[in-house]
């Protein structure tokens, strides 16, 4: 996507947010979700099937030439995943064979891994980087901003080599709805929007991980040496194995009920009194705070409150357990409830409407309606509604997203001869789009900047700016 000259920083700033939300670095890219949806706290996602058995990973370039920008890589990575971890990248020579691990082609395109973690190392798979932005991503190619461009870029690709996978693909996650790219399969802690694997991160060209940046790859490839602590007392040793400690964070590959091994972090785990725990798989400090009461108790156990995290193991509608979480429980305004193995409450006054039959966690804060809702196909996507205020009419599910009627006609465009259950929310255009036989939840935010008209671009809205 190219964005001409730009004239001020604010300017600059804002249109190289849009890029980096709509191109974000990684399997895919795609719109996103900023602004008022910043409050929404996600956990870490990881492909745990693709993490490394290893902690030293050889890495090549297969392209030669520009020693100043692999230099530049190498000191990212070298500054965030290798200095808050034990796992270290070595070799970085030019040329490639079968024994390199990770394989760097150069390339002036949009940057991606084609395959999460470990599974790079299978013939055919690589890394793509741009050091060039003469076609993608023009604005990098300006002097003052390329080094930082190029240094933002390696650190989440090498996320996504550590097995990371893209935080919206997540049901819980607010920043995009279309998923993307592989899927993770566990969760760690509950972060910040600074983190690098983030689409909808304001921190601009981040260049350093956020605290659960660091509690994640510390929990799958271990604490850095000279960090390492005494591993505390607790009955988790019964249980758990290659358990390794910081004065942070301890982590260890715990046993679950269903006899799978996970692998695990507690943070601040010296603050534990009566000794830690294996939860079901997870590691734990029942003393520090009661579990809130509610329905929940009745379907779920093994209850732990971390901050202002309530996690537990719920039975499902099917007969089943699984480990579920509730963010912010503490502002909660209904009593917190079991939903088919998910945690739920209600936050905040919600307007009423048909889409409570079908959704769950509603969260009224301000104007913003948030609520987690079922899809079509049985799947539960988050959704929200940023001025609800201005909803008339009844407030709806449809195919997992919150819609509703507005006083502002949508725009015109041919989308509309593909798109469906279509309104104005504030300065979002918001639809469901087909691509194949499908619909599928998509939003175009700052459409008062398009200046063409708006289109279905594979299931998403898409203007030229």
């Amino acid at each position: 996507m190219g964005r001409g000259n730009l004239l001020g920083r604010r300017n600059w700033l804002a249109v190289w947010r849009a890029m980096w939300l709509a191109l974000w670095l990684g399997l895919a890219g795609g719109p996103a979700l900023a602004g008022e949806f910043r409050s929404r706290e996600q956990p870490l996602n990881v492909a745990s099937t693709t993490v490394w058995g290893l902690r030293a990973i050889s890495v090549c370039w297969e392209d030669p030439g520009f020693a100043t920008e692999k230099a530049w890589v190498r000191q990212a990575v070298a500054t965030t995943w290798e200095a808050a971890s034990a796992m270290r990248f070595i070799g970085w020579r030019d040329g490639c064979d079968s024994s390199q691990k990770i394989r760097i082609r150069i390339a002036d395109d949009r940057p991606k891994v084609t395959a999460l973690g470990s599974r790079l190392a299978n013939a055919g798979e690589h890394m793509l980087l741009n050091f060039r932005f003469a076609r993608w991503g023009r604005g990098c190619a300006q002097v003052e901003h390329r080094e930082q461009c190029i240094r933002s870029i390696a650190i989440h690709e090498f996320g996504h080599a550590l097995g990371f996978a893209h935080e919206h693909n997540r049901v819980d996650g607010f920043c995009e709805q279309d998923r993307q790219g592989s899927e993770g399969d566990q969760i760690v802690g509950v972060w910040d929007l600074s983190s690098v694997m983030n689409y909808c991160t304001e921190i601009w060209q981040p260049v350093t991980l956020s605290a659960t940046d660091i509690e994640g790859v510390q929990t799958f490839y271990g604490v850095p040496p000279a960090r390492a602590v005494t591993l505390p007392a607790g009955s988790y040793r019964g249980s758990c194995t290659n358990a390794e400690a910081s004065f942070e964070l301890l982590v260890a590959s715990c046993k679950a009920k269903s006899g799978r091994y996970y692998r695990t972090g507690l943070p601040n785990w010296r603050g534990c009194t009566a000794g830690i725990a294996n939860l079901d798989g997870r590691l734990g400090c029942p003393s520090r705070q009661p579990p809130p009461p509610g329905s929940w108790r009745n379907s779920c156990a093994d209850a732990v409150v971390q901050g202002r995290v309530l996690a537990a193991s719920c039975k499902t509608a099917g007969g089943g357990w699984q480990r579920t979480q509730l963010a912010d429980f503490a502002g909660c305004t209904s009593a917190i409830s079991n939903q088919d193995g998910a945690l739920q409450c209600t936050r905040g006054n919600p307007p009423a409407g048909s889409y409570r039959g079908s959704c769950r966690n509603i969260s009224l804060a301000g104007t913003l309606l948030s609520a987690e809702c079922r899809t079509g196909s049985g799947r539960t996507i988050a959704s929200g509604i940023k001025r609800s205020d201005l909803c008339q009419g009844d407030i709806r599910n449809s195919r997992g997203q919150l819609t509703c009627r507005t006083p502002s006609p949508p725009p015109p465009g041919s989308y509309r001869a593909s798109c469906a259950d279509t309104f104005v929310d504030g300065d979002d255009l918001v639809a469901a789009c087909r691509v194949g036989g499908n619909f599928q939840p998509t939003r175009l935010p700052g459409i008062a900047r398009c200046t063409g008209g708006i289109s279905n671009v594979d299931g998403k809205l898409a203007c030229p700016i």
